[in-house]
């Protein structure tokens, strides 16, 4: 089950896997603007969806945690991974995702 806001317009602006103050209309699974962005990220539930959005989360809060307690370094990564870390921490930090810690995602 996923929780919407909608623009003026009645437009679909956001989905959140939980009830909130932006999010507050239910929206079925079988919805097709659920569909369409399952089918997208390759999966056939809203659920898996979530799930996938927490666990990356906790890999790289894992991975922050590691670093920061000089059991990892970054620099033990290869590049590209170091690159991909640095990048998502940029833009998570500025909010570039669009998603808060209620899991909001913005269309």
């Amino acid at each position: 089950m996923a929780y919407i806001k909608r623009d003026s317009d009645g437009n679909i602006q956001a989905i959140s896997f939980i009830q909130n103050d932006d999010c507050h209309e239910k929206i079925e699974d079988d919805h097709e603007t659920i569909q369409i962005i399952s089918a997208m990220l390759g999966t056939k539930s809203i659920e898996n969806i979530a799930s996938d959005l927490a666990m990356v989360r906790v890999i790289e809060d894992l991975i922050d945690v590691l670093v920061s307690k000089s059991i990892v370094s970054i620099n033990d990564l290869p590049q590209p991974v170091q690159l991909k870390l640095l990048k998502r921490k940029n833009l998570r930090t500025q909010g570039a995702f669009n998603i808060g810690t209620n899991d909001l995602i913005k269309l």
